[in-house]
């Protein structure tokens, strides 16, 4: 118990060291992107099919979208195949042990949508590690960990999708 509650410390230490090197990207919404990444809280937002739809309003095929999802705990079904990590896969000073996640973060993205409020730690961290020009997410999230921020609710899925074709456009 305690040497978990340690790793969430330095978790908590990487999160707050990383955000205050976070430097503003200078990057133009274009309508043109190669690749697209979601964070998603599957915990919170189960119909993850839906993130799909992104793709076709953003003219991105969907073997250019790369989703990786967050449980609290692991569960041997997961909807559509969606690759996701769990709150055991938190390593000392912020590392995360999982082959999903090197593969996550090896990759740049155009955009990197943080599908989740309340900033899980583990997504946080996943989200400041990846290599993404423009993060897009929740203003219930943490305010400093996304580039534009939509003021919705994480099950109001319209929402979220009628105000990024908006800026995508």
């Amino acid at each position: 118990m305690i040497v978990q509650a340690l790793k969430w410390m330095s978790g908590y230490w990487q999160i707050r060291n990383n955000l205050l090197d976070k430097t503003v990207s200078n990057y133009t919404l274009n309508g043109k992107y190669k690749n697209v990444a979601v964070l998603v809280d599957i915990d919170q937002f189960s119909e993850t099919d839906k993130l799909y739809d992104l793709c076709e309003m953003l003219d991105v095929p969907k073997t250019r979208m790369f989703i990786l999802g967050y449980k609290k705990k692991e569960e041997k079904l997961v909807p559509f195949g969606i690759q996701y990590c769990t709150k055991d896969d938190l390593g000392w000073k912020g590392t995360i042990d999982n082959k999903f996640f090197d593969d996550f973060v090896r990759r740049e993205y155009d955009l990197l949508f943080n599908y989740f409020e309340n900033s899980p730690l583990l997504l946080s961290l996943i989200s400041l590690k990846s290599k993404s020009k423009i993060r897009i997410g929740f203003s219930s999230s943490n305010n400093k960990l996304n580039d534009i921020e939509i003021d919705s609710s994480i099950k109001e899925f319209e929402t979220f999708k009628s105000v990024i074709s908006k800026l995508v456009q």
